[in-house]
């Protein structure tokens, strides 16, 4: 069964120039790779790619977390592929963590997702917006909290 985990962002301080919402995504990208998933992180833009790029580069050694933007690496790609919405990949992954506010179609194809929802009101009710879409996708739906372990 398709399922989509809604994680509440209870603040919106940056740390180390990283939303709370890309520093969950290197966690969670961390996490689901150590157990052999292959994950496609939605970015907004190339920017924001580029920028969970560098951070996961600073991982310790002993956690290096095989990752590429989109178009770059290997050609069946890397176990984490960061993508955009000028840039999607049609490689398959086991888990899309969607950084991106507006509803794309492209995540039907997926079983499995996270997705947040930010502290400012306008983009709650974009994470609303979301979440009835992949209600309406077959998604089982989650909402949860997680502590910034940073």
């Amino acid at each position: 069964m398709k399922r989509a985990t809604f994680y509440l962002i209870e603040h919106g301080a940056q740390i180390y120039g990283l939303s709370p919402e890309e520093i969950l995504t290197c966690e969670f990208s961390a996490q689901h790779w150590r157990v052999g998933k292959k994950i496609q992180i939605l970015c907004e833009e190339k920017a924001q790619a580029a920028r969970l790029d560098d951070a996961l580069w600073l991982y310790p050694s002993y956690t290096f977390i095989p990752h590429h933007l989109s178009g770059e690496g290997p050609k069946q790609g890397a176990t984490v592929e960061m993508i955009w919405p000028d840039c999607l990949s049609h490689h398959s992954a086991d888990l899309l963590i969607n950084l991106l506010s507006e509803c794309i179609d492209f995540v039907d194809r997926f079983t499995e997702i996270i997705d947040f929802v930010p502290y400012k009101t306008t983009l709650k009710q974009l994470a609303r917006a979301r979440y009835a879409y992949y209600r309406q996708l077959g998604f089982n739906l989650i909402t949860t909290s997680h502590p910034l372990s940073k």
